[in-house]
C-alpha cells in the first residue's frame, strides 16, 4: 500500500507541474485543450514506437523461419563451391535430452590441381608440419594441420586418407569410436608442381581420446553427423541420421532468439512516455530564459515612453505593438493578455500584478509591483526608479552573458585537450621514431 500511496503522490505531482507549464506556455489558449492534445500526442508515440517494435520482431521471426537451411526430410543442402563452407545450429532430441550440435557443411567438392620441386627436401618439415601438436605418428589424438604450401617451397599440397571417418579432409580427428588399441590410417600427400607429381604417405596411429559419458554421447552424435554430411558431397543435399545407439533423433534447426530485441524496444517505451513531458518541461525554461533575456529592453522600452508623457498603459499598448513585429516570442503573449484583461475591465493595478505573476520572473514582479504601487499611492520618483532598474537589469543580463561564456568555454575544454594530446602525437612520434633509428 505504501508503494502505491507513493506511486499516487508522484502522479499528482507530475500532472501539477504538467499542468503549470501548460499555462505559462499557451497563456491565450485554454490549457485544458493544450493538455488533451498532449495526451494524444503522447499515446500516438507509444503506440507507433511499440508497434514499430512488434512488426520488426515479427520480420527477424518470419526471416529466421524463411532462412532455414534444413528441409522436412532432414534434407540439408549444400552451398555451391564459389559460396563457400557454412556453419548450421542444430538441436538433436535423444530420449528427450537435448544435444547442440554446430555442424559445418563443406561444400561441394572439385578437382584441385597443385604444384611445385624438392620433394624429399621437403619431407621432414612436412611431417612436421602435418602431425601438429601431436607427439608423434605412432600417438596421434589431436587435429593434423594441413597447409596448402610449406615455406620456402613452391609445392602445392593436397591430403587423402585411407580411412575419411577417422580423418576428415580437413585434418580433423575423429576418434571418439576407436578402442584403447586405436588404428592406423594412412596419410597421402601429392605435391604438384606443374607436370611434376609426387605422392608421400604416412602412417599414423590414431588413438581414442578419454571423455566423460555426456561428452561421449555428444562426440558421438557429432561423428555420425558430420560422416553423413562427408559422404557423397558430390551431391547437392543430405540426409541426417535418424538414429543414435538404437535410439530415435529428432531433429530441429536452432533459430536466433528474438526476445531481446522485444525486451528492449518495450523497454524504450516508458523513456517515450517520459521524453515527451520533458519537452514540455524544456520549452519552459526556453520561456524562462527567453523572458530573461527580453527584461532590460522591455524595462528600458517603458522608462523611455514615459519619459515622453505616456500613460504606463499606453506605454504596455505601445510595446506590444512593437513586440508585434517579432510574433511568436512570449513576452507578446503576456502583454496582449495583459491588454486583453484592461479591456475586459480589470482594474489596472490588479493586471500589473497579474501579469507579473503569470511571467514568473523576480524582476517582473518587482517592476509590476513598482507600478501597482505607484497607481494606490502616487510616485513622482517612478521615472527614475524605473531607470535605476533598467540600468540594474541591463548589468545582470551583462552578468548572464559573461556566465554563459563560461559555460559554454568548459564545455569546450575537453574537445581542445583532446585536439591537443592528437598535435602532440602526431609530432612526437615521427620524431621519437628518427630519434630510434
Amino acid at each position: 500500500m505504501a508503494v502505491w500511496r507513493k506511486r499516487a503522490r508522484f502522479l499528482e505531482a507530475s500532472n501539477d507541474r504538467l499542468e503549470k507549464s501548460l499555462r505559462l506556455l499557451y497563456p491565450l489558449e485554454d490549457w485544458k485543450l493544450r493538455r488533451q492534445e498532449f495526451y494524444r500526442k503522447r499515446r500516438k508515440e507509444t503506440v507507433m514506437v511499440g508497434g514499430a517494435v512488434l512488426v520488426l520482431y515479427l520480420l527477424c521471426v518470419i526471416g529466421n523461419s524463411t532462412q532455414k537451411e534444413m528441409g522436412q526430410d532432414n534434407r540439408i543442402y549444400r552451398n555451391h563451391w564459389e559460396e563457400g563452407s557454412k556453419t548450421i545450429a542444430l538441436t538433436a532430441e535423444v530420449q528427450g535430452k537435448l544435444q547442440q550440435i554446430a555442424l559445418q557443411v563443406e561444400p561441394r567438392s572439385y578437382t584441385q590441381e597443385e604444384a611445385e620441386e624438392l620433394f624429399y627436401e621437403m619431407l621432414p618439415l612436412l611431417e612436421k608440419q602435418v602431425l601438429g601438436n601431436n607427439d608423434s605418428a605412432q600417438a596421434v589424438r589431436e587435429a593434423l594441420q594441413y597447409v596448402e604450401q610449406i615455406e620456402n617451397y613452391p609445392f602445392l599440397l593436397q591430403y587423402e586418407s585411407s580411412n575419411y571417418d577417422i580423418v576428415k579432409t580437413d585434418g580433423s580427428i575423429h576418434n571418439s569410436l576407436l578402442g584403447e588399441e586405436g588404428e592406423t590410417v594412412w596419410i597421402a600427400v601429392t605435391a604438384v608442381c606443374g607436370a611434376y607429381q609426387k605422392t608421400y604417405r604416412m602412417p599414423l596411429q590414431v588413438l581414442p581420446p578419454v571423455y566423460g559419458a555426456q561428452e561421449l554421447q555428444q562426440r558421438k552424435l557429432a561423428d555420425y553427423v558430420e560422416s553423413a554430411e562427408s559422404q557423397d558431397r558430390e551431391q547437392e543435399s543430405f540426409v541426417l541420421p535418424a538414429q543414435l545407439d538404437g535410439q530415435a533423433i529428432h531433429w530441429k534447426e536452432k533459430g536466433e532468439n528474438q526476445s531481446l530485441l522485444l525486451l528492449v524496444g518495450l523497454g524504450c517505451l516508458p523513456f517515450v512516455w517520459w521524453n515527451a513531458q520533458q519537452q514540455i518541461y524544456q520549452e519552459t525554461e526556453k520561456r524562462k530564459k527567453q523572458l530573461l533575456q527580453a527584461y532590460p529592453d522591455f524595462v528600458a522600452k517603458l522608462a523611455l515612453l514615459l519619459g515622453t508623457g505616456m500613460t504606463v498603459r499606453g506605454a504596455f499598448c505601445k510595446i506590444m505593438q512593437e513586440e508585434g513585429k517579432r510574433p511568436g516570442t512570449y513576452l507578446l503573449a503576456e502583454l496582449t493578455l495583459f491588454c486583453q484583461a484592461l479591456e475586459a475591465g480589470t482594474p489596472e493595478g490588479e493586471a500589473y500584478l497579474n501579469f507579473g505573476k503569470r511571467c514568473g520572473l523576480q524582476q517582473y514582479r518587482r517592476m509590476t509591483a513598482l507600478l501597482a504601487q505607484n497607481l494606490k499611492r502616487g510616485s513622482k520618483s517612478l521615472l527614475v526608479q524605473l531607470e535605476y532598474e533598467a540600468h540594474n537589469a541591463l548589468e545582470e543580463k551583462k552578468a548572464g552573458a559573461r556566465q554563459w561564456g563560461e559555460e559554454a568555454g568548459s564545455k569546450l575544454l575537453l574537445p581542445m585537450i583532446l585536439l591537443l594530446l592528437m598535435v602532440m602525437i602526431l609530432i612526437m612520434v615521427p620524431a621519437l621514431g628518427s630519434f630510434c633509428l
